[in-house]
C-alpha cells in the first residue's frame, strides 16, 4: 500500500477535483504583487544600511530587495500551506544533502558543457581580473556560489514550490503547469530603468 502510495504522488493529475482556479489566481496574483510592493518599500532602509559600509548603487539593492522579499513570502506560504513535506524540506537532512550533491554535480556539468561551447564558439573570454592572483579568483568563485545560491532558492521556493505546488493543489497540474511558466518566463523580460542622475533616493523610489 505504501509503494502504491508513493507512485501516486508521483503522477500529476491533469484533472482536479477543486472549484477553486479563480480564487487560486486572484491569490497567485496579490502574492506576486506584495513580493513587488514590499520589496519596493524595503529597497529604501536596505539602500541606507549598506551605503554605510560601502558605495552602492541603487539599481543593485532593489534587485536584491526583491529577490530577499520573494525567498521571505516563499518559505512563509509554503510553511502557512503545509507544504514542506511536499517541497522535501522537512526530510532527514542525510537525503536532502544526497539530493543536493546529485543536483549539484548535474548542473556544474550542464554548464561546463555550455560554456565549453560558448568559449569555443568565441562568444566566451577569460576574465582579466583572474591575472590578479588567486585572492581575484576565490572572490569569484565566492561570489559565483553566493549568487547561484540566492537565485536557486528563489526559483525553487518562490516558482516551483509556492507557485506551482499552490496551483497545482488547488487547481490542477495543467492548469499550474501554464500559469507558473508563463510567470517564471515574464520575470526574465523585467527590465527596471537606472535612475537619472542626481535623483534624490527615498522611501517611495522603488515604487
Amino acid at each position: 500500500v505504501k509503494s502504491a502510495n508513493f507512485w501516486v504522488t508521483l503522477i500529476p493529475n491533469p484533472i482536479h477535483t477543486s472549484p477553486r482556479p479563480l480564487r487560486t489566481l486572484f491569490l497567485f496574483i496579490f502574492v506576486v504583487a506584495a513580493t513587488f510592493l514590499i520589496g519596493s518599500f524595503l529597497s529604501y532602509p536596505v539602500y541606507l544600511i549598506l551605503s554605510v559600509t560601502a558605495e552602492t548603487g541603487y539599481y543593485k539593492v532593489f534587485h536584491f530587495s526583491i529577490l530577499l522579499t520573494g525567498i521571505l513570502l516563499g518559505l512563509w506560504y509554503v510553511k502557512s500551506s503545509g507544504q514542506l513535506k511536499v517541497l522535501g524540506i522537512n526530510r532527514p537532512w542525510q537525503k536532502n544533502l544526497r539530493q543536493f550533491g546529485y543536483g549539484f554535480a548535474g548542473g556544474m556539468a550542464v554548464l561546463v558543457i555550455v560554456e565549453a561551447c560558448l568559449f569555443g564558439l568565441g562568444m566566451r573570454q577569460i576574465d582579466p581580473d583572474f591575472h590578479h592572483g588567486l585572492a581575484a579568483l576565490i572572490y569569484a568563485i565566492a561570489t559565483a556560489l553566493l549568487s547561484g545560491a540566492v537565485v536557486g532558492l528563489t526559483e525553487e521556493l518562490l516558482f516551483r514550490g509556492a507557485i506551482f505546488t499552490g496551483l497545482e493543489r488547488h487547481s490542477g497540474y495543467l492548469y499550474a503547469l501554464l500559469l507558473s511558466s508563463l510567470f517564471y518566463s515574464a520575470v526574465h523580460f523585467l527590465d527596471f530603468r537606472s535612475l537619472p542622475s542626481g535623483t534624490g533616493i527615498n522611501l517611495f523610489t522603488g515604487i
